[in-house]
């Protein structure tokens, strides 16, 4: 949806107010110059390259006619960079502008003025673009605030901003903060905002990664209301048969596919929405177990996107399109084929196209089709690799909810990890695989509780004062208290409200952790494998601690001692299930 953003990133600069510039003389014709931008922004999406010609021309005359210094340049420079970013497609060019732009305004203008507001904008979209999503936050941060900070609040740009940072969240995969952002950018939005209708299209496909289903078609059923352009109407209809698809709706699912894709053939230039939608086509007919037709078009998908991707083959289309077709060889038992189609999946790795959330699929399947091939130390390599995927991403996440929701998608990994060091150790009694298997089960469970442990022994260590850490207690109880009122009344000035309280909190913490860096380095270092024999020694004689991983298929009990370490496994069946139950049954009577 890269084109959509666009949309908003040059309505941001379509009516800019006359400027002030130390530098202003009296009779220069200002007018004119915003009449030629007008004119290059309303003929950029046809003939990009004329305009880019026109506005350096403009910004060439303007420099001999004012300096350097003048602050209209600021405007002509955010204009060329906005057609760099929207039409020619080079962002590294446009970043470039986008600096000038702001270096002039931040030399001659106010601290809050609206205009830095949206330098910081526009910048902060080309890094979304450029991958770069931490320095994309801090630009579209800034802008928010700023934005916050004036007294005729902007409350467009305030929705684009909101649903700029929704965006960036949810290219990370934090699908719970995302949302809340995007709900925010809902509630400063009328009907009659043109990107009203695109901000129901995202809420609808991250309501049903959240696996809000009713909330999605809703969503996504407003949305197709309110589109004109054919082929996000397409996008919509491509989002709902996914909903559908999972809902296990799948006629209903294909209906909605077959009218994207009648919606993508009446259009030029749309084969990589078709291949999307194939790819999905051919999900849906693996959930059914029609493997054939679901290879067919896979394949076809994955040709289209090869054509659309030529210049490299590096793009996570390519990955997904590879992870399916080792999804199907896989359920074929084509072992062999499957770990083939996983490794050209993870070979398209690229920084520029990839979240490590995306990485995941690919090298559990790997690791997966390793074991069946009975090549349990090279699968046991790529669980390794996969634990420090899903710990890079959960300390990437702030919120609680979404590590969890992270962790739950990805809970049966760690057990697969867990049998396939269990089972090394049983064929060579390596006391190292014990200690593996020990860690997957750690870092398994809880994984916010142990930060926020991690939160609270680095607070003690850097010796901050209890008046700061009562205040940040304080904010976040008002931002657990204001979640609870949006899910109990969902009303727009609620979803504001809930908006202010988490930005304050943000702001404090990071202030926190800039004025005590020992504080943050404790916080975010990364997770140390434990030592057992450091832990063991800790026991008194005669006394054991007990661990337990629940998995779907087995529960691993870590036995520990001061001088042992075991592992016992129990595969869970029907009758230990009914005993579970009526022992649960019989303590609560």
């Amino acid at each position: 949806m890269k084109q959509m953003i666009y949309i908003i990133v040059l309505c941001l600069f379509a009516g800019l107010s006359c400027h002030s510039s130390p530098m202003q003389p009296s009779d220069y014709n200002y007018t004119a110059v915003y009449d030629k931008m007008a004119y290059a922004n309303s003929i950029q999406e046809k003939y990009p390259r004329q305009t880019d010609t026109l506005l350096k021309q403009l910004l060439n005359t303007t420099r001999q006619q004012l300096g350097n210094e003048d602050t209209v340049l600021a405007k002509i420079y955010s204009h060329i960079a906005a057609n760099y970013t929207t039409n020619l497609i080079q962002d590294d060019t446009a970043l470039i502008y986008c600096d000038s732009a702001l270096q002039l305004r931040l030399k001659h203008l106010p601290p809050n003025h609206l205009h830095l507001a949206q330098s910081y904008t526009l910048m902060g979209t080309v890094y979304k673009y450029k991958q770069h999503y931490g320095k994309a936050m801090e630009c579209l941060k800034k802008a928010l605030e700023i934005n916050q900070l004036n007294v005729k609040q902007d409350t467009i740009s305030m929705s684009r901003l909101l649903f700029s940072l929704g965006d960036v969240y949810n290219r990370l995969g934090d699908f719970v903060v995302a949302n809340e952002y995007f709900q925010q950018a809902l509630a400063y939005m009328s009907a009659q905002e043109p990107n009203f209708a695109y901000l129901h299209l995202y809420l609808g496909s991250n309501y049903r990664h959240l696996k809000d289903y009713a909330l999605a078609t809703i969503h996504l059923e407003k949305a197709i209301v309110f589109l004109n352009e054919k082929e996000f109407i397409g996008d919509a209809y491509h989002n709902w048969g996914m909903v559908q698809a999972d809902m296990a709706q799948y006629d209903d699912a294909f209906g909605h596919f077959n009218k994207a894709l009648n919606i993508y053939k009446q259009l030029k230039n749309n084969d990589l929405r078709i291949a999307n939608t194939y790819i999905e086509i051919a999900k849906t007919h693996f959930h059914q177990n029609q493997y054939e037709q679901a290879l067919q078009f896979a394949t076809v998908s994955l040709d289209l996107r090869k054509i659309g991707h030529k210049d490299s083959f590096k793009h996570f289309q390519i990955t997904e399109s590879h992870t399916v077709l080792g999804n199907i060889a896989a359920a074929q038992k084509d072992f062999q084929n499957a770990l083939n189609h996983y490794q050209k999946a993870i070979d398209a790795f690229d920084e520029r196209t990839f979240t490590p959330v995306q990485q995941i699929e690919p090298l559990f399947g790997k690791a997966k089709m390793l074991l069946q091939l009975g090549r349990k130390k090279n699968a046991l390599t790529v669980f390794n690799t996969l634990d420090a995927v899903i710990q890079k991403v959960t300390h990437q996440f702030k919120d609680d909810k979404s590590k969890f929701n992270l962790l739950e998608n990805h809970f049966s990994i760690y057990e697969k990890a867990i049998q396939t060091a269990f089972e090394l150790f049983e064929s060579n009694h390596d006391s190292t695989l014990l200690q593996q298997a020990f860690q997957f089960s750690s870092h398994s469970k809880a994984v916010a509780l142990r930060q926020a442990v991690n939160d609270e022994k680095a607070k003690v260590s850097a010796n901050i004062p209890k008046d700061i850490l009562e205040k940040e207690r304080s904010l976040k109880q008002e931002v657990v208290f204001q979640q609870k009122q949006c899910f109990d009344n969902p009303t727009e000035m609620n979803y504001k409200e809930l908006y202010f309280v988490r930005e304050k909190l943000n702001l404090f913490v990071a202030d926190l952790e800039k004025k005590y860096p020992k504080y943050y380095d404790l916080k975010y270092q990364s997770a140390q494998v434990i030592d057992l024999q450091r832990l063991q020694k800790s026991l008194p004689n005669e006394m054991m601690s007990l661990e337990f991983f629940a998995g779907d298929s087995t529960i691993y009990t870590f036995a520990l001692t001061r001088n042992h370490l075991k592992i016992y496994p129990l595969h869970l069946t029907k009758e230990l299930d009914t005993t579970i139950y009526q022992v649960r049954k019989s303590l609560m009577e």
